[in-house]
């Protein structure tokens, strides 16, 4: 995500501090997030080795330094996160973009072997711009762990809905403990810039094997909630939050530049496809 790799590990693992012990870490600049934490609490959530969702990159920043960067992206810890530095072996797939533009990445705590695109650390994978993902497309990006093998596999579908495997992350775990569906912004600046962030997402889903992939599990209180938030608190609404119900649809959401909702219960019930998604409708 960033020009200068170095700092990616460094921002993210910053993100997985902040986030889930609620200390704020400045790394490089800093981070903002508009977070969409699924709910895990269900064993066939936690155990399903597959996990996907859509997104769309709506608008790239123009401002601000040049190694400033936006993104969504789907992320899981594959281990139990215990407060230390990468204990949760976090890992994560989605786009990216900056002032050049758009492209898709995979980040992990565990090393990562790309299979497409560049490999500039021993933890990341870039396609190059243009490469599978534009903006103002829906695109699909999964995280899957096959038992016979002992990785994870990091996978971007096309427009067309062809999808490929970009990386292997290197980790032997059968189950998660964490899931979401952020939005992130990254900046060098000792003041956050509020650059333009602004990424749709829409039906997260997990696998049922012999069946087929599911709807994320509806919210029914507590630890069974999927909520929206952002961090830190300050950034919402003035600069970045979120628009939930986009087109009456409840797993269909905005995030970023512009969003005035600062907290949500996402999934509180069924829910019916829509086929504007399928037709690349924002």
């Amino acid at each position: 995500m960033l020009k200068n790799t170095r700092l990616l590990p460094s921002l993210l693992l910053a993100f997985a501090l902040c986030v889930l012990v609620g200390t704020a870490v400045a790394v490089a600049g800093g981070n903002s997030f508009v977070i969409a934490d699924l709910r895990v609490d269900l064993p066939a959530v936690y155990n399903a080795r597959d996990y996907r969702t859509y997104l769309y990159a709506a608008d790239k920043p123009s401002t601000g330094d040049p190694g400033n960067f936006a993104t969504a992206w789907l992320g899981l810890f594959l281990a139990q996160y215990n407060g230390q530095p990468f204990s949760g072996q976090f890992a994560q797939v989605g786009p990216t973009t900056d002032q050049t533009g758009v492209r898709w990445f995979v980040y992990a705590e565990p090393d990562v072997t790309c299979l497409r695109g560049t490999q500039r650390d021993p933890h990341s994978c870039y396609g190059n711009y243009g490469d599978l993902v534009n903006l103002n497309e829906w695109h699909r990006y999964e995280l899957v762990k096959y038992t016979q093998d002992n990785f994870w596999i990091a996978r971007v579908y096309d427009i067309n809905g062809i999808g490929y495997d970009v990386a292997k992350i290197w980790h032997t775990s059968n189950r998660i403990y964490l899931a979401r569906s952020d939005t992130e912004e990254g900046y060098y600046e000792s003041a956050d810039p509020y650059i333009t962030m602004k990424f749709y997402h829409y039906d997260p889903e997990y696998m049922q094997w012999g069946v087929g992939f599911q709807q994320w599990p509806t919210s029914t209180g507590g630890s069974g909630n999927s909520t929206i938030s952002t961090s830190p608190a300050s950034i919402c609404p003035d600069h970045y939050g979120a628009k939930p119900n986009v087109l009456g649809d409840e797993r269909y959401w905005f995030a970023g530049t512009g969003g005035q909702v600062c907290s949500w219960v996402l999934f509180p019930s069924a829910h019916a496809y829509l086929p504007a998604i399928l037709k690349n409708y924002p």
